[in-house]
């Protein structure tokens, strides 16, 4: 421990740059990764797939696609263009996909909710309260319940994140006081045997 202790101290003092470099490098690669289409692409797929905060990202988009779409509907906006609208706020690229087919297939004459549920990407309380609110004439509504709906567990889903992070934290923290108390006392100890 107190040797590791020791190189660590070491490289951080005689190699600072090469670690700022390193970082610097890597921003820069993810940032020049993320600017094309592929490197996008991968990056919404695998933010999807992250358990918990996947499912805590997807409830974020699909309230600001309720609210904002819901707010565009009660101003007068057809559908097709509060659509085409509400696309730019969704920030997952597979999400805005699934949202430009739903316009395509609406046009063709199919039902919003039936579209989204196809696409497997939205949650099912989405697509069944479109469903019902197009079934009824009340789409507006519905969708403003929805976003509340999603606010109210996107809250719950950050509390219990904070919740959970303040803990492991704190562990964290522990664990790298006491290896650094341990690589100083070890060899102490070890010492004072020595000179018993």
């Amino acid at each position: 421990m107190t040797r590791a202790l020791i190189a660590l101290a070491n490289f951080l003092t005689n190699y600072w740059w090469a670690l700022l470099l390193g970082v610097a490098g890597l921003v820069g690669g993810v940032s020049a990764a993320l600017a094309t289409a592929a490197g996008r692409r991968f990056y919404d797929t695998w933010l999807l797939k992250i358990p918990y905060l996947g499912p805590t990202v997807v409830r974020v988009i699909c309230a600001r696609f309720a609210r904002t779409l819901a707010t565009l509907l009660a101003s007068g906006v057809q559908l097709i263009p509060a659509l085409q609208a509400v696309r730019r706020v969704v920030t997952n690229g597979l999400l805005a996909d699934a949202i430009d087919q739903s316009r395509e297939e609406i046009r063709e004459g199919h039902g919003m909710g039936q579209t989204l549920a196809r696409s497997g990407l939205f949650p099912p309380l989405l697509s069944e309260m479109i469903k019902v609110g197009e079934r009824s004439g009340e789409l507006e509504r519905m969708l403003e319940r929805v976003a509340d709906n999603y606010e109210r567990e996107v809250e719950n889903s950050l509390r219990q994140m904070t919740t959970m992070l303040e803990p492991l934290m704190t562990i964290v923290m522990a664990g790298v006081i006491l290896f650094m108390m341990l690589a100083v006392l070890l060899p102490i100890f070890q010492l004072n045997q020595l000179m018993q």
